[in-house]
């Protein structure tokens, strides 16, 4: 369950980066609104891979653990 929550923390602050960052940049049509999408890809990536990284790092020793074991 808090698992759970670590994932559900990550994305709402992931969407809530997204959504202010492609609100500034591009327009709605043409290459504006690509520019818009990439930026907004790009930026969700960033901060939710920056959180994985800081908060998750349980979880990552934990699968890892698995793999090398269930890998034998």
């Amino acid at each position: 369950m808090i698992d759970l929550v670590v994932i559900a923390i990550g994305s709402a602050l992931m969407g809530i980066a997204v959504r202010f960052s492609s609100a500034v940049v591009g327009s709605n049509v043409g290459l504006g609104a690509s520019g818009r999408v990439g930026l907004g890809i790009a930026i969700g990536i960033a901060v939710y891979g920056a959180y994985a990284a800081v908060f998750t790092r349980d979880a990552k020793d934990y699968l890892s653990s698995r793999t090398t074991r269930s890998s034998r």
